[in-house]
This record gives C-alpha cells, structure tokens and sequence, in this order.
C-alpha cells in the first residue's frame, strides 16, 4: 500500500491527522493557484478554503491515489474558475494574433520568483489573468479555457496574446532582456 493510499484512506475514516497531512503537503501548492487567479490576499484566502473543502468533499471520487497532487491542483483551478467567472469580462480586445511558443514563456517565468510572477499576473486586467493563467502556467487550451469561461475562443486567444505582450513589458521593466526573442 502506498503512502498516498494510506494518507487518502486515513482522511476518508475521518482521522485528523491524517487530515492535517494532506493539508499541510498542499496548502501551498493550492495557495498559489489561489493567488495567481485572485484579485487580493482577501479573495485568495476565500477560494482557499472552498477549494480545501471540495478536495475533502470529495476525496471519496479519487480514483488513483498517485493522482492526488494534480486532482487537488484541478480542484483548486476550478474552484478558482468558478469564483471568478462571473467577473470575466468577455469582450473580444485586440485583434487575435499569432502568439508566441508556449515553451519560451514557460523558460521566462522559470527566471522569476514566485512573488515576481504572482505581481506581474496580478497586474494584468482580470480577463487576461484568468486566461493566461489557465494556458501558460496550468496547460488549458482555448477550446477548455473557452468552455470554463463562458467566452469565445478567438477571445481566449486574443487575450492571451495581450497578457503576453503585457508580460513582455513588465519583463523588460525588472531588466530581463529575453522577452525580446518572444513575439
């Protein structure tokens, strides 16, 4: 059996132990989800706690405990999603665009800190967080993104082109010169 198993079925007899484990092996990861789609510390707090209630909610549904980690970021996204949605401002802003290779996005923000990162998506408008969030840093693609959201694909991609490009600034503001080989 292994230790996942053992921390899912201990939690499921209601042993707060056990309990406090698994909160203790993911509030950070599920907080971080919660700062990065939040308005504010207040709101991030709010949809933490829902989303810890959902995952012991429904720790019973978890069908691979090896699962855990990403089934509890999942919950956590849409506990988020569905905090926000109703904020989303689903109006088409820019043109849609080519956008630039995920990949390197992903090898920019490796460069920051996770405060520098949390600030710089906290800065953008609402629409373009939850979008940008969603693709770059939790892997969701438009049609996903299109679906949570209530909105148009061609609005998830045009305001991810925009959070790029807003990203690209703030990169070059904190001195990072390799935003320049992303378009």
């Amino acid at each position: 059996m292994t230790e996942l198993t053992i921390l899912i079925r201990n939690c499921l007899k209601g042993r707060r132990k056990y309990q406090e484990e698994l909160y203790s092996r993911y509030s950070g990861l599920v907080m971080g989800v919660c700062m990065r789609y939040a308005r504010d510390q207040s709101q991030a707090e709010d949809i933490f706690q829902e989303a810890f209630i959902k995952v012991y909610q429904n720790l019973s549904e978890l069908q691979e405990p090896n699962a855990l980690p990403g089934w509890v970021k999942k919950i956590a996204v849409n506990t988020a999603l569905n905090y926000i949605r109703p904020r989303v401002d689903r109006t088409d802003p820019i043109n849609d665009q080519t956008d630039a290779d995920d990949q390197e996005y992903h090898r920019l923000i490796d460069h920051l800190t996770n405060e520098q990162l949390v600030s710089i998506i906290n800065e953008m408008p609402e629409g373009y967080r939850f979008v940008f969030n969603m693709s770059v840093i939790d892997g969701y693609n438009h049609r996903e993104i299109s679906d949570h959201l209530g909105i148009a694909e061609s609005t998830s991609r045009s305001q991810l082109t925009a959070a790029k490009k807003l990203l690209r600034q703030r990169l070059k503001k904190l001195g990072i010169n390799r935003y320049e080989s992303v378009n």
